[in-house]
């Protein structure tokens, strides 16, 4: 085979083990950025979760309290312009997540 550019002959079996190392390179390149993706997916479902907690946190410093008892369950009381309110689940993020809820209503 005869090469354009330089009119030299060029051996087929070089090419094609250049065309084998690119494209194992390129699948390798496509592995790495999935795996990349995959990390920054993860990292922002953290992020947002954290988040969450920060709100949950800054929550209950500001505006409620919570209390549990020994069966498990979780009460957190809000005081909203006067009026006090009870939420309870046996799930301290659900009654927390409830009294932000009604509070920011």
């Amino acid at each position: 085979m005869n090469n354009v550019q330089t009119g030299s002959d060029v051996d087929i079996s070089t090419v094609k083990r250049t065309i084998e190392r690119l494209s194992a390179d390129l699948d390798r390149l496509h592995r790495e950025r999935d795996n990349f993706q995959q990390q920054c997916r993860v990292m922002a479902e953290e992020n947002a979760r954290l988040e969450q907690d920060s709100k949950r946190l800054e929550f209950l410093l500001t505006k409620g309290i919570l209390h549990s008892d020994f069966a498990g369950n979780f009460y957190v009381t809000v005081n909203k312009g006067g009026k006090f309110k009870v939420f309870d689940s046996d799930d301290a993020l659900i009654a927390i997540d409830d009294a932000m809820g009604w509070a920011n209503e």
